[in-house]
């Protein structure tokens, strides 16, 4: 099943895309402008212990100048030259204890006066010399013996005139004091440096593939999210389209018990959901004789069966999915008013053929029949002296007036006449027909009695008359010897009102009461098998229903229900 789907996935990717792009640049330049204001302050880290450690030169040799200079003052004999020496020795050990690779002391034009011992000089750019020349310090990185060193450059103070080199006297002076020259060892610095640029380039790299992680975790999500509510919809729209169905739909587990039932199921049995979802279907579900015949297995064809009064068919489906609980589908469907609607085209098709034979016959029948009873009138007064003969003519009289009556009935089931219903008098009806067949139930013993709940009933006068004779004859001959009971009754429904024709005859077996309503059906030895289906007609074209109550030795009892007058078909219909 194919569902709208409202949420845009291709916008959703690019633009999650082009975040992660954003936070990736971004992170980027973070990172760079760290390790940039990192290395910034190593660099100045550096400086500053080289400014430091030429300060300490500078406190040093001065600190040794003064004490030779305390010396000849107490009249000893050395001589301050001699500080020379000692002043390359304290090069040397600052050299070899410290991070320095070289301290020189140059004169002011830039040659060695006191140096460390060194492989190799080292050239002084003519920047470096402008600034030493103004008093101030200088710097710069180069590579020493394969080393990133630090080249610095600073001033001394005046006292340190003196140790400059011989020749130079003229040019060292306290206003152009010699100047230092070390070299301070970056390797370890930078090491420090390049273990923090990999762990910010790692920490960078963590961050974005954290990010790349979260973001292939919150596309799954959205993902998930939509199909999610996919399966939201098509579980609503499954469960809407299984409650509003017809049919009964069940599921049943591997062994046979009920797991679910849809609207249909509950409506079906008239039981709810809870007393059926748990049972076994054969305990729950009372078809296929499963209660006679326990290993009866569910039918894997459209197969009909009876349940109480009603008429199912039902089919069983296995359920290939593996992971699912269910195992059997189980498929019902009420065809009961279907089976109703084939019984009614069945019997108007028979009642068509009728309608065609006593269409044809009626004409031929009508005429003889009609001069057959005039006859047999004249005869009946002609011979009146006679007993016997008179006797004879009535006989053809009534029997004319019979077979008109069954010539009549042929001719209204071949072609009815649209009822014209009106408000009609139940009680005035009933005693016009008591009138007329008061000889009959004189003749049977019978008593007639009315019990009339409401009085009027909405329906065609000559239709309801044709009916209630037909009835009333009916429970006449039904009735034994001996005479009985004959009840015409009324029943107030919210709908329209129950007639009720009720009498103390022999009754009806299930199969008579099943065939009673198909026309010439019958089991009197004259009868034709016309009369309940003609009355089971008129009903019917009333938009009304008929229904036959009876049993063995215990009497019958028809009901009709005629709708009312906002219930009731139109002319038109």
């Amino acid at each position: 099943m194919q569902i709208l789907n409202r949420f845009s996935w291709k916008q959703t990717v690019l633009f999650s895309i082009v975040v992660l792009i954003v936070l990736g640049l971004s992170l980027s330049i973070l990172t760079w402008q760290n390790l940039r204001q990192q290395r910034q302050a190593i660099d100045r880290h550096v400086a500053l212990a080289a400014r430091s450690i030429a300060r300490g030169v500078q406190a040093n040799l001065f600190r040794g100048m003064r004490t030779m200079r305390m010396h000849q003052m107490r009249g000893n004999s050395q001589e301050l030259p001699t500080l020379r020496p000692a002043a390359d020795m304290l090069l040397q050990d600052l050299v070899q204890n410290g991070d320095l690779v070289f301290l020189q002391l140059r004169n002011p034009d830039g040659s060695v006066a006191l140096t460390s011992p060194m492989s190799q000089t080292v050239d002084i750019p003519a920047g470096a010399r402008q600034a030493i020349r103004q008093g101030r310090t200088w710097n710069a990185q180069i590579d020493w013996r394969s080393k990133r060193t630090l080249l610095f450059l600073a001033p001394t103070r005046p006292h340190l005139a003196p140790l400059c080199s011989e020749g130079q006297s003229a040019q060292c002076s306290p206003q152009t004091p010699p100047f230092l020259v070390l070299g301070l060892d970056m390797e370890d610095h930078l090491a420090l440096y390049s273990r923090y640029r990999r762990n910010a380039v790692l920490q960078s790299g963590y961050v974005l593939v954290v990010a790349l992680a979260l973001w292939g975790l919150a596309l799954a999500y959205l993902r998930r999210r939509q199909q999610g509510r996919r399966v939201d919809v098509l579980e609503t729209f499954q469960t809407a389209l299984l409650d509003t169905m017809p049919e009964a739909l069940l599921t049943l587990d591997a062994k046979g018990r009920i797991q679910s039932v849809n609207r249909g199921a509950t409506q079906l049995f008239a039981s709810p959901a809870a007393a059926i979802v748990g049972k076994p279907w054969r305990e729950a579900l009372p078809l296929f004789g499963a209660a006679e015949a326990p290993d009866t297995e569910l039918p894997r064809k459209w197969t009909k069966v009876h349940f109480g009064t009603k008429e199912v068919e039902a089919v069983s489906v296995p359920l290939e999915a593996p992971d699912a609980d269910a195992a059997t589908l189980l498929l019902l469907r009420d065809r009961t008013e279907l089976a109703e609607l084939e019984k009614d085209l069945e019997e108007t098709r028979k009642l068509a053929t009728i309608g065609r034979l006593a269409a044809g016959l009626a004409h031929e029948i009508r005429n003889p029949l009609s001069a057959l009873r005039g006859f047999a009138q004249y005869f009946a007064g002609k011979f009146a002296p006679e007993e016997q003969a008179h006797t004879y003519a009535q006989t053809m009289v009534r029997e004319a007036d019979r077979l008109n009556r069954v010539v009549t009935d042929l001719l209204y089931m071949a072609r009815p006449q649209p009822p014209h219903p009106q408000s009609l008098s139940l009680r005035a009806l009933a005693e016009d027909l008591e009138r007329l067949l008061g000889f009959d139930l004189k003749q049977h013993s019978t008593t007639f009695a009315l019990d009339l709940e409401t009085d009027h009933v909405w329906a065609d006068e000559e239709g309801l008359r044709r009916i209630l004779l037909n009835l009333l004859l009916n429970s006449l001959s039904a009735l034994p010897e001996a005479g009985g009971h004959i009840t015409l009754a009324t029943q107030s429904s919210g709908t329209g009102i129950w007639i009720l024709v009720r009498d103390t005859g022999q009754g009806m077996d299930e199969a008579t009461r099943e065939q009673a309503l198909e026309p010439f059906f019958t089991t009197k030895d004259r009868g034709t098998g016309l009369g309940l289906a003609l009355v089971h007609r008129i009903v019917r074209d009333h938009g009304g229903s008929l229904e036959i109550r009876t049993a063995p030795d215990a009497g019958t009892e028809v009901a009709l229900f005629f709708p009312g007058p906002d219930r009731a078909p139109t002319e038109a219909q």
